[in-house]
């Protein structure tokens, strides 16, 4: 059966419409963009609905994934993410900082290759 979500990101304003069949099994189901509900002043450039959801979970995605490698590279941080803090530069590069991090964390961080996480990620 094709089941609708409403997803507001945490990453920005939108608000978006997308569909997915719940008789496929979940690590192989598709969403397809029903409808660009509201778009935030970043995305709001978009014509195409699919670009503007693919660049929303693009960003969502990148933020959550730069969390958890952080997490995992500094067990320091364990129990910790909520002290995590995170912002978009106006490129859409996104900035994570801890106050448990220091000089040579950051460095570490700033360095370590990041395969599969598609916008740009820096530690401050």
């Amino acid at each position: 059966m094709i089941q609708k979500t409403l997803w507001s990101p945490d990453t920005c304003g939108c608000q978006i419409e997308y569909q997915w069949d719940d008789s496929v099994p979940q690590d192989q189901r598709v969403h397809s963009v029903g409808t660009i509900v509201k778009a935030c002043p970043v995305h709001q450039h978009h014509t195409n609905k699919e670009a503007h959801y693919q660049d929303v979970l693009d960003e969502n995605q990148s933020k959550n994934k730069a969390i958890g490698l952080l997490l995992k590279t500094f067990k320091k941080l364990d129990g910790g993410q909520d002290e995590i803090k995170w912002r978009f530069e106006a490129d859409r590069s996104i900035v994570l900082s801890h106050p448990l991090l220091t000089q040579a964390d950051k460095e570490t961080m700033n360095t370590l290759p990041k395969p599969d996480i598609i916008k740009k990620v820096k530690v401050e």
